[in-house]
């Protein structure tokens, strides 16, 4: 060990070179903590996963997806990057693989845009035949909105496929999502 030579007592002294043993053997914990967990990510790749936990992981994608969307709101207004229809989409993507209904009135909210502006989306999209519209069977003044089979399949692979090019490293952020 190099003795670092600074003004001060010799009981200073000895506190620092402690202070730097200790320093050291932590960061040499956390460099072999940072490598075997490298490995275990290199061992795991998302193609080998069992199909639950793919949903797990698409899901926490598109979590994130909205979230870092309402990051960016706090920056920046949300008219210059207003995207009703995909807001929509990430928002039934998500109802669907919790298995939730969503109802109109929280699809708009989800939107963030006026409810005006989200209801004239949310039927340009069941007319693309994108989404379907579902009466509650418990109150029939009430709407229900889904994703079609046809628009999840699309939205799954898209998901799979964003996940694909997601670094394995950015990867283990979905864990804690």
């Amino acid at each position: 060990m190099h003795k670092v030579s600074f003004s001060g007592n010799l009981h200073s002294r000895n506190i620092f070179e402690s202070n730097a043993a200790a320093a050291s053997a932590q960061l040499i914990d956390v460099a072999a903590r940072l490598s075997a967990l490298a490995t275990s990510l290199c061992q795991t790749e998302i193609g080998d996963q069992d199909p639950n936990n793919e949903l797990i992981d698409v899901l926490k994608y598109f979590v994130f997806s909205i979230k870092q969307r309402r990051l960016r709101e706090r920056f920046f207004k949300n008219d210059l990057f207003a995207d009703p229809a995909w807001d929509i989409l990430l928002d039934l993507i998500v109802a669907r693989l919790e298995q939730k209904d969503v109802a109109v009135s929280s699809l708009c909210i989800a939107a963030c845009v006026p409810t005006t502006t989200a209801l004239r989306w949310i039927k340009v999209l069941v007319d693309a035949g994108l989404l379907e519209r579902r009466v509650d069977p418990d109150d029939g003044r009430r709407n229900y909105i889904q994703l079609t089979d046809c628009t999840f399949e699309k939205m799954m692979a898209f998901g799979r496929d964003a996940l694909r090019n997601i670094s394995i490293l950015d990867r283990q952020i979905f864990a804690h999502i």
